[in-house]
């Protein structure tokens, strides 16, 4: 996009409708499941559904957006894949256990290993943003979105979620379940211990959202190309190291640590944008990667944790507003 409406500043453009979208997404969907205390689980699953469907069409439309309208249309339906789609998913691994978030956090970024292969395969680096090779870089993960779509379905017409959806969500029936967070008479169990912890997840984000409009100015297109690919990279590498070694095992103030350590390595970043530093591809390339990968292996342990606090049957809704 960037490259074929000649202008840099598109792509912050673009992640501001995502988040946008994503806020609008989140609270109307809060607003609608309360309606659902009874076949929660089903609801959930189609709110799932209906986000793999709007992500499998803005894909496919995707190489045929052609103005700074169009991108913004796409930057809104991503927004609602994100903050529909993603936190439904959430919610369904919560009421399971906390500790399954990790495993959507993982598989997300799994994914993400997808568009690294196909860029190389296709050679989509080198390639102008109207080639074959761009279409079918967006075609394949969206043909990949309609499988997830199916396979779900097939998962529920099939009965799997049956016994999660009569242990885990028995809590549906609770009056509790439908009412804020926040005004939950056991909210003394999760609000004062949560403040600290969500403080420093919601800093960890706001840290790579800064730094994704920004990439732009790195260098040409191919560097920024690399630096989303690095960001994928590093990304899965985080996550998967949250498996190994939890919150747990590290404390507290490992997260504050690496809360300081990533704002360090943000400076250097824009430093580099704004032209007052210079670094080698390759070092940029790597600080980017301990950027990414500090922040995948932070925002999997703090989400886990999140949902973990407090009353178990509540943990679904602890990561809704989350």
């Amino acid at each position: 996009f960037a490259t074929s409406l000649a202008s840099k500043s598109i792509m912050g453009s673009m992640n501001l409708s995502i988040y946008a979208a994503a806020v609008v997404a989140a609270f109307v969907q809060s607003l609608v499941s309360s309606n659902f205390s009874k076949g929660w689980c089903f609801w959930i699953c189609c709110q799932v559904q209906i986000a793999l469907l709007v992500l499998a069409g803005t894909l496919a439309a995707m190489p045929m957006a052609r103005s700074t309208s169009h991108v913004l249309l796409v930057g809104v339906l991503i927004g609602i894949f994100e903050g529909g789609g993603l936190t439904a998913l959430q919610e369904l691994a919560a009421s399971v256990d906390g500790g399954m978030t990790r495993f959507v956090n993982t598989g997300f970024t799994l994914a993400q290993i997808v568009p690294v292969l196909l860029s190389f395969l296709l050679g989509f680096h080198e390639a102008g943003p109207e080639s074959v090779a761009a279409t079918v870089f967006a075609w394949i993960p969206s043909l990949l979105c309609l499988f997830a779509c199916i396979a779900l379905a097939c998962t529920l017409w099939l009965g799997l979620f049956d016994k999660v959806a009569d242990d885990g969500f028995l809590l549906a029936e609770d009056p509790g379940q439908s009412r804020p967070l926040l005004q939950h008479e056991e909210k003394s169990l999760w609000v004062p211990a949560s403040i600290p912890l969500l403080s420093i997840h919601l800093a960890m984000l706001a840290l790579s959202s800064f730094f994704m409009p920004f990439s732009a100015y790195l260098g040409d297109a191919q560097l920024t190309h690399f630096v989303v690919l690095t960001r994928f990279v590093a990304e899965l590498k985080g996550r998967l190291f949250a498996h190994a070694l939890g919150l747990g095992h590290c404390g507290f103030g490992m997260l504050v640590v690496l809360l300081i350590y990533r704002a360090f390595l943000l400076a250097l970043l824009l430093l580099v944008a704004h032209g007052s530093m210079w670094l080698s591809r390759w070092c940029l390339l790597s600080i980017v990667g301990m950027f990414f990968s500090s922040f995948a292996w932070a925002n999997s342990e703090s989400m886990a944790t999140l949902a973990s606090l407090g009353p178990k049957r509540l943990e679904p809704q602890r990561v809704h507003a989350v």
